[in-house]
């Protein structure tokens, strides 16, 4: 080629060069504004999961599996992860060296995964509340048939823990505490004299067939503790039936024996050559009895907490396990912060070598703390129980994962109880038991979105902070994930939405996800693509529907309550959260309005227990007209408990029309019956803060792949 020719062709092949250059940049480019649109809207698109894989000190994991449902992808050179996927659900992430984790992951929202590394030499322990499967499980109930029946087995009783199981079944060793005896005949009607089988000096005897026992190994639970005031509801035989049943099903359990030495001797367990050493007792002794609760240096019976003894024991342990755990059970029922007699017992284990302390009795979930490589569960509430009271229906099943007996990280995976069956929590309500979680004990916990909770906190915390305006008097909902300080500003006050966010009337669980496709109005609330709410009273003109949303919560509400009465009708027509609410001095109602007729109103109906006659009401009527889901009309009705009462119920009203051919149809979402605190303890416990004058106020949020948004609105 002569010089002539060689000018014209690298004159070609430049602009071809050049031009290939551009198309590749601009390619991309585009893949990149791709990306980073994606990511931008994956915390509101509501078919997108995003997160980030980290190991224990927060680093990133790359090339770690993703699974939800069908759905699978890999963590990039960054940790990052996105996925389309229908709804919420349980995740699996693992990776190769790493312990895998099961967690819960919602479209719409991004959340840290976070996987402990050196599988070989680490284990993970889980931690559920008080399990029983009697009682009201063999009854009707309005809304269904009896759960179980005298024919029931194993399959029956495992159907019970279905929602729940993944989690179980992701550690190396799931301990829950067995409230009650495992016999033959378990169920006698309440109504009629007490079956001579069972303890006649009790007001509550508990029990539980002995299927139960094959039915917890299929569903996760490896070791159970016996140190509890039920374990001997049926006497003796009582004991030895559930120790015989638990030995067959191959479950280790702890806690109790034929007396005190056997009782309080711990149960060693190997995994992948660490031991864990399991100690259980109760303080409630039942001593006033003929034949206590607990075990004699001669009579069987559970484990009594002696302090001295415990002490011994648990160095003991100590000495020749790599994990001591210590289940200690009593103190006070329904508190979540317990008085001296459990916490003086922690501190005691503590001492003598314990690494994890998970309490029960209380039959409500209270905070985890973390101090050094110790843990601390205050009371791990209800797993598995027919309990009735609002409180005890939140709860969680924490996990711990252990290296040469020192805690690498700890977390806690929100759980709800409906109809009396445990499901893994999303939306509002897993964000309200993260903050049970995290807020209402001291230590080291972080607030991430909802699903894990509670973690050692990072030294970065670079991008997680933002300073927002509040107008006086306007209460604002913190989305989850974000809290502020009380002591951050002046004249400030912090609320807790008493509801748990089952006034969102969106999907507590999984389990009540079915999708998001607008459904026409009538068709009811079990309607396909509407999702239920066990934990509201809803009547047969009362309903779920699209036409009942107001899109102020994050992300876009789908649902909301609507009531609707005929020309023929002559009565009221009333919807209520389930039960009734423990209640402090001051609260507010608040909700949005999508649509009210004449004769509508929201109401908070107080009562001195949880049975009788309601002794007050306080009302607010709404406002009457029609809105557009974006612009829904405000309410708010600010009461001070009334004197003698202890416990609240929400309700809304619709009046029936008087006359006329009118169909009147009122509709309200995101109901909050919001308890303001007077000494506000840790911000992280509360979703609510309001300020008396306009201020400027910093935000906080601990995971820093939560929600880029403070607040719901």
């Amino acid at each position: 080629m002569n010089n002539r020719s060689i000018a014209p062709f690298l004159l070609r092949n430049a602009v071809v060069l050049v031009a290939a250059v551009l198309v590749l940049a601009l390619g991309l480019a585009v893949m990149v504004t791709t990306k980073q649109r994606r990511a931008e809207n994956a915390e509101s698109d509501p078919t997108v999961v995003r997160g980030v894989v980290t190991n224990a000190e927060g680093k990133p994991v790359p090339g770690a599996t993703v699974s939800l449902g069908s759905e699978s992808t890999r963590s990039n050179a960054n940790g990052t992860f996105d996925m389309e996927v229908a709804g919420p659900g349980l995740a699996t992430a693992e990776k190769d060296g790493y312990l895998p984790r099961t967690l819960m992951l919602e479209p719409g929202h991004s959340r840290t995964v976070e996987l402990s590394s050196q599988r070989e030499d680490t284990l993970s322990l889980r931690f559920g509340g008080d399990v029983m499967a009697g009682r009201r499980y063999y009854e009707k109930t309005p809304d269904h048939g009896p759960l179980l029946t005298k024919s029931s087995g194993a399959e029956d009783h495992a159907a019970l823990l279905a929602g729940v199981k993944p989690l179980l079944e992701d550690a190396d060793l799931s301990t829950v505490n067995l409230e009650t005896p495992l016999v033959e005949k378990p169920y006698f009607d309440p109504r009629k004299r007490r079956p001579a089988r069972f303890r006649q000096d009790k007001t509550i005897a508990l029990a539980t067939d002995v299927s139960f026992a094959e039915a917890m190994r299929r569903s996760g639970i490896d070791v159970v503790s016996l140190g509890n005031n039920h374990v001997m509801d049926a006497f003796e035989k009582g004991l030895k039936s559930t120790q015989d049943a638990l030995d067959e099903a191959g479950i280790i359990h702890f806690g109790a024996g034929k007396n005190q030495q056997e009782a309080l001797q711990p149960a060693y367990v190997e995994r992948r050559g660490q031991t864990v050493a399991y100690i259980g007792c109760t303080t409630v002794d039942g001593r006033q009895h003929k034949i206590p609760y607990v075990a004699t240096a001669t009579k069987p019976g559970a484990a009594f907490c002696n302090p001295k003894q415990l002490r011994k024991v648990i160095e003991k342990a100590d000495e020749r396990a790599d994990t001591v755990v210590f289940m200690p059970h009593g103190d006070v029922e329904y508190r979540r912060q317990q008085v001296s007699t459990i916490r003086s017992l922690a501190d005691l284990a503590r001492e003598s070598g314990a690494d994890i302390v998970a309490a029960s009795h209380p039959h409500v979930i209270g905070g985890m703390s973390t101090e050094d490589d110790y843990l601390f569960l205050e009371t791990t509430g209800n797993l598995l129980f027919d309990q009735t009271l609002w409180q005890t229906y939140p709860s969680y099943i924490a996990r711990a994962d252990v290296r040469d007996g020192e805690l690498v990280t700890a977390t806690a995976d929100p759980v709800v109880l409906e109809d009396y069956r445990p499901h893994a929590a999303a939306g509002l309500y897993a964000d309200a038991v993260s903050r049970i979680a995290t807020g209402t004990a001291s230590g080291a916990a972080r607030l991430s979105g909802p699903g894990s909770t509670v973690r050692y906190l990072q030294d970065d915390d670079e991008g997680r902070e933002k300073t927002q305006r509040l107008e006086a008097g306007k209460a604002r909902h913190l989305a989850p994930g974000w809290w502020a300080d009380p002591n951050s500003a002046s004249g400030l006050r912090f609320g807790k939405d008493l509801l748990f966010g089952t006034g969102s009337f969106e999907p507590l669980a999984p389990s009540d996800w079915t999708s998001r496709v607008d459904v026409p109005s009538g068709t009811g609330n079990t309607a396909k693509g509407m999702s239920t709410s066990r934990l509201w009273m809803l009547g047969k003109y009362a309903e779920l529907t699209h036409e009942g949303a107001c899109r102020a919560s994050w992300p876009e509400s789908t649902t909301g309550l609507q009531v609707s009465r005929s020309p023929l009708s002559t009565k009221d027509v009333i919807a209520a959260n389930s039960n009734r609410i423990p209640v402090g001095d001051q609260v507010s109602l608040l909700a949005d309005v999508r649509r009210a007729e004449p004769g509508s109103s929201l109401e908070v109906h107080w009562y001195a227990s949880t049975r009788g006659g309601s002794m007050d009401v306080s009302t607010i009527d709404l406002p009457n007209g029609s809105w557009s889901p974006s612009d829904c009309e405000s309410v708010r009705l600010d009461v001070e408990r009334p004197v003698g009462a202890s416990y609240a119920q929400v309700f809304l009203r619709q009046k029936p029309p008087g006359g006329g051919q009118r169909v009147l149809r009122t509709a309200v979402d995101n109901v909050r019956l919001i308890e303001w605190a007077s000494h506000p303890f840790s911000g992280r416990a509360y979703d609510t803060v309001e300020a008396n004058s306009d201020a400027e106020i910093t935000l906080h949020k601990d995971d820093p792949a939560a929600g880029s948004k403070p607040f719901l609105r």
